[in-house]
């Protein structure tokens, strides 16, 4: 199902996109602050957060995908829902496929990446039978 365009605004930008993964540090020590948002529903949903998780850690890892640097709340907005991460990450999926990290400054990227590929794989896994 498509619907209109998540939008996420950080650093005085506005971005649109199609899938977006918020990843506030806290994560780091507690599960439960990592929040995915997709234009698409069903059960596939969770291999697309999985798979968008895996390429930006490994383009991260690679030295081919640097992140953009943000101040101030990173804010979501779709539909009826939203968030704000006022310290950590935000991973986003354009319509046409370009994959972003919106950071704030000093954070462990890292780390933060691989605890949301974590998470998404571990997701994945519950169902595969």
């Amino acid at each position: 199902m498509q619907n209109q365009q998540i939008a996420v605004a950080a650093g005085g930008k506005r971005y649109e996109c199609d899938t977006a993964i918020m990843i506030d540090t806290r994560a780091l020590e507690a599960d439960g602050h990592i929040a995915l948002f997709s234009k698409n529903s069903g059960d596939h949903t969770k291999h697309e957060y999985y798979a968008l998780a895996q390429t930006v850690l490994f383009q991260f890892q690679d030295g081919d995908l640097t992140p953009v640097a943000v101040e101030g709340p990173i804010a979501l907005s779709w539909k009826d829902r939203g968030t704000t991460v006022a310290s950590g990450i935000a991973i986003l999926r354009t319509r046409d496929g370009e994959v972003s990290i919106l950071s704030h400054a000093d954070q462990p990227t890292r780390k933060l990446l691989e605890t949301a590929y974590k998470f998404c794989t571990r997701w994945v896994r519950l169902d595969v039978r």
